[in-house]
């Protein structure tokens, strides 16, 4: 499937409207404020086209997105608790590690998987970190 880069509402409505229920076609967002501010109608738009759809962020897959992956937040925010702990323990900010997530998190949608027609394998399952059934 081709690839768009969207710069506004209209494109995204139109380029969505466009898009066909095909074998490998498939919605995946990278953090946005314009799909933010679409969600509901890029929610409508896949479901009525029976389209998976992926996210970065597990709140994507609880609201009704076929799968999401990306970093930990959890994780991410103990991490910088430590540094915080650091810093206020005097450690000076620049003597800090500059630091990236290294824990990902899995979240697939069981109930969309059913309403679109995809099934997850057994092995998916039980690698995901949360499902949502």
């Amino acid at each position: 499937m081709t690839g768009w880069g969207i710069k506004s509402s209209d494109e995204l409505k139109t380029t969505l409207s466009s898009v066909r229920g095909e074998a490998g076609a498939g919605i995946f967002q990278i953090a946005d404020d314009l799909f933010e501010s679409e969600s509901e109608f890029l929610f409508e738009t896949a479901r009525a086209k029976k389209l998976p759809t992926m996210f970065n962020e597990e709140a994507w897959a609880i609201r009704g997105a076929l799968a999401a992956y990306g970093p930990s937040y959890l994780d991410m925010g103990r991490r910088a608790a430590g540094l915080i702990d650091r810093i206020i323990k005097g450690a000076p900010a620049a003597s800090l590690p500059i630091e990236r997530a290294s824990k990902f998190d899995l979240t697939l949608n069981y109930r969309t998987a059913n309403f679109i027609g995809f099934r997850f394998s057994q092995d998916m399952l039980k690698k995901a970190d949360k499902v949502i059934r």
